[in-house]
């Protein structure tokens, strides 16, 4: 009997320990759907949200570009370009400067200005397009105004004078790829196309022709042919240049040879009349200047220096036929520096191309220091300044340039 009953009691807890387990299992099976489910609510609203900030983003953008598209119409409308011009730029700059000369018994203290401004622009047919304005007179060699120096109807300078703007340049460029380099052809009054330094081509000079130059990397090449002056009917022919330059250049040195032949230059000069002669005394009406010119690119420390140095000759003249330059640069941060020494003698180089601040050009050497100092971007403020004499004379000048320069 006793035996039943412990058998049927351990019955009893068999079922009641099933019962229990099937209960659990079924409420964790209910909390694992649940979990399940939440987690598929949560990446629900998970998508939501990046929907709604998918939508909100597009709206931002679209409200942006919609915002640039009236700003850009707005600017249009001011000004309006041919629909074959593309890539406009405008730039120039504004110098002011205080020149002071001393000629032992003559001084002059003035105040001049040069404004330059310029635009450059592509065209559908691949050509690029330059025109510049500046100030100044008719020398071509100098784009200086110096302030209450225009002339009136009386021929006395008129105060608190505007000055001129001229044609600076005008050009059209085109270019075309070589299999090792490219080739450039360049029409009307340019910059100048070759490698030259401001003691033997002024820096404002731009020769009126046609050139074509060919880089092919380490070598390159110019040659061209300009119209320097135009005379009247007792003149045989215009003033014309012929060019041609050959040079190599890397990373480290440049280094060029050029050939200049001037013909009909008698009577060129912007002074009227050039000084250099032949044997005989007479007036030279041509001149062949066989040059060369080389620089090196040096960095020690952060510091760049660069000296450089040119030598000509004019084979069209029996003596006092030659002209050289030995110099060098360097630069540190903000600040620049130069020096240089010139020989230019009689006969060497037509004055109307020379640098128009060494003083009576052929004839003359000396010391040319500069200094430079970069106060922002855009700004720069220097000083320069030549002590220069004649070759063959007593007659010596020093002249003081401090200059502020803003591009833009």
């Amino acid at each position: 009997m006793l035996v039943k009953k412990i058998v049927a009691a351990s019955l009893m807890t068999a079922a009641l320990s099933a019962t229990a387990a099937d209960d659990v299992s079924a409420q964790l099976e209910e909390l694992k759907n649940a979990y399940v489910k939440q987690q598929q609510e949560m990446q629900a609203m998970r998508q939501q949200i990046k929907d709604v900030e998918s939508v909100h983003n597009e709206a931002i953008h679209k409200y942006i570009k919609d915002e640039i598209k009236s700003e850009v119409s707005k600017q249009s409308s001011l000004l309006s370009l041919s629909s074959h011009v593309e890539g406009l730029k405008i730039k120039g700059d504004l110098r002011l400067r205080y020149q002071t000369e001393d000629k032992g018994d003559e001084k002059r203290d003035r105040f001049r200005e040069r404004v330059r401004i310029g635009a450059e622009w592509k065209t559908s047919d691949g050509w690029d397009i330059g025109i510049g304005i500046a100030t100044g007179g008719s020398d071509g060699s100098s784009t200086n105004h110096t302030y209450g120096s225009s002339e009136n109807s009386k021929g006395t300078n008129n105060p608190w004078d505007s000055g001129d703007l001229r044609l600076d340049y005008a050009y059209a460029k085109h270019s075309w790829d070589l299999s090792d380099g490219k080739q450039t052809l360049i029409l009307g009054k340019m910059k100048n196309p070759f490698f030259t330094t401001k003691a033997f081509f002024d820096g404002d000079y731009r020769p009126t022709g046609v050139a074509y130059q060919v880089d092919m990397g380490m070598l390159f090449a110019t040659v061209g042919g300009f119209t320097v002056q135009t005379h009247d009917d007792e003149k045989e022919s215009d003033t014309s240049l012929y060019a041609a330059q050959v040079g190599v250049k890397s990373d480290m040195f440049k280094v060029a040879g050029a050939v200049y032949s001037y013909q009909n230059i008698d009577g060129a000069d912007r002074n009227g009349g050039w000084d250099g002669v032949d044997e005989d005394g007479n007036v030279l009406d041509e001149v062949m200047l066989f040059d060369l010119l080389a620089e090196m690119y040096i960095k020690l420390d952060g510091v760049k220096i660069t000296p450089y140095a040119q030598y000509s000759i004019n084979t069209e003249a029996d003596d006092e036929d030659t002209a050289y330059m030995i110099g060098a640069k360097a630069g540190i941060g903000a600040f620049s520096f130069g020096a240089e020494w010139r020989s230019m003698e009689e006969n060497a180089v037509p004055s109307i191309i020379m640098d128009s601040d060494f003083k009576g050009g052929a004839g003359r050497e000396g010391l040319v220091l500069g200094a430079k100092y970069k106060i922002t971007k855009n700004m720069t403020a220097g000083v320069k300044y030549y002590d220069t004499e004649e070759i063959n004379g007593d007659v010596s000048e020093e002249l003081i340039q401090a200059d502020l320069v803003y591009k833009f």
